[in-house]
């Protein structure tokens, strides 16, 4: 089935005192993908289509990525953000993907929003309140931003371990440097008014009970796996698998294990 006989349809849903790009394709269970930090909705390409032909699938740039607004000087909460798109797009209940900063959001959500949440899938993800070896990888390049400019720090982010293993794929590769690029860089340079929840969310994952599916690259950073296995004991209804040959895009760099995953999780939880 081709994605051109599924009706996708992209939009800008303007909510929550922003604007936010969204595509949509597909019909059924409502399966939501939230991207990493400096890439956008492209980032799913290898798995909307296919979602689409089974689900209602989403995939939305967050407030600062991609096609969507950049933040002002108002305090905001992705989450909210989320919410107010859900709403705007008339969904109860959804389940929600996220990998990496995109997992630190929809971890953040099944907490705050756990009515809303029908089963979640935290990949390569971050989480509020983990004590980083190395630092929180996003913010490294903001020294480079400030004293060299933002391309600099482009170049210096794509050179980090996070995108290592994508080195072994030179398609993958040039997907996320076309992302990066048309990054705009402002949280590298801009004070990031988001708001954050008054409690770690790493203290509250036992409060999750959909059911959740943690998978990590093998070859990601030690941060992430360990983190992935944080998730995964803490998480009470929860199945973990690490993806092989991948690091911590993994849903580029092995799509066809991760997709396979996915719609396991999917089919057993949602039919």
């Amino acid at each position: 089935m081709r994605l051109t006989d599924l009706s996708a349809q992209k939009d800008f849903a303007t909510v929550n005192g922003t604007r936010l790009h969204y595509e949509v394709a597909g019909s059924g269970h409502t399966v939501i993908l939230v991207h990493g930090f400096s890439v956008d909705t492209r980032m799913w390409d290898d798995q909307f289509e296919l979602l689409a032909q089974s689900y209602r699938v989403i995939r939305y740039d967050m407030r600062g990525f991609g096609e969507s607004d950049l933040p002002d000087d108002k305090p905001y909460d992705p989450c909210v953000d989320l919410l107010a798109l859900m709403d705007y797009l008339g969904i109860d209940k959804a389940s929600l993907v996220g990998l990496s900063l995109g997992g630190w959001v929809v971890l953040d959500f099944a907490v705050a929003y756990p009515q809303r949440v029908h089963t979640l899938v935290a990949a390569d993800a971050a989480v509020m309140g983990f004590e980083w070896k190395n630092g929180r990888p996003s913010t490294m390049p903001v020294e480079v931003a400030q004293s060299r400019g933002v391309e600099a720090a482009k170049q210096f982010w794509m050179s980090s371990p996070l995108f290592t293993a994508a080195l072994r794929h030179p398609r993958v590769l040039r997907r996320l440097d076309e992302m990066v690029s048309d990054y705009s860089g402002w949280h590298w340079t801009h004070e990031n008014p988001q708001i954050l929840a008054d409690e770690p969310t790493i203290l509250s994952l036992k409060e999750i009970q959909c059911p959740a599916l943690v998978l990590v690259g093998e070859h990601d950073t030690e941060d992430f796996r360990q983190i992935a296995q944080v998730l995964s004991n803490e998480i009470p209804n929860t199945q973990h698998f690490v993806i092989e040959d991948a690091g911590h895009m993994s849903n580029m760099e092995n799509p066809r294990r991760f997709n396979e995953l996915l719609l396991e999780f999917l089919t057993y939880n949602l039919g």
